[in-house]
């Protein structure tokens, strides 16, 4: 597996839309200012496995490839525990749909993850002590 997955324009818009500068968000995950502007702009057209798995946790995002194997970022649960009674009831309708249909896209990915890791795990030598 390669160490360098292709940007696609919904990365780049989160990069655009985070609320940080290029300099705030190169900080943040230990790049330099000039890596941001290029994953912001398209002049690079990959970016390394970590710097992703540390830009979709910046922007408080989880990583998930589609049927098609491009990458995704799927939202952080936005309700903490603590709040979940209170954040649920003033959700709309629309909103409450809009959370399922995250939540069961987490699931999803976890669930294919979940196969992933197992196929890997039953292909590796028994391990004789």
């Amino acid at each position: 597996m390669s160490n360098n997955i292709q940007l696609n324009d919904g990365i780049r818009l989160k990069i655009t839309m985070s609320p940080y500068s290029d300099a705030g968000l190169a900080t943040v995950l230990g790049v330099g200012r000039d890596t941001i502007y290029r994953w912001r702009t398209g002049s690079t057209t990959v970016i390394r496995r970590q710097n992703l798995v540390k830009l979709a946790d910046a922007l408080g995002h989880y990583i998930k490839y589609n049927e098609k194997g491009i990458i995704e970022f799927i939202p952080h649960n936005p309700i903490q525990k603590d709040e979940l009674q209170t954040e649920l009831s003033n959700l709309s309708g629309a909103e409450m749909t809009s959370l399922i249909q995250t939540m069961q896209k987490q699931i999803e990915y976890l669930l294919e993850e979940n196969i992933q890791l197992k196929r890997k795990f039953s292909s590796l030598p028994e391990k004789k002590l």
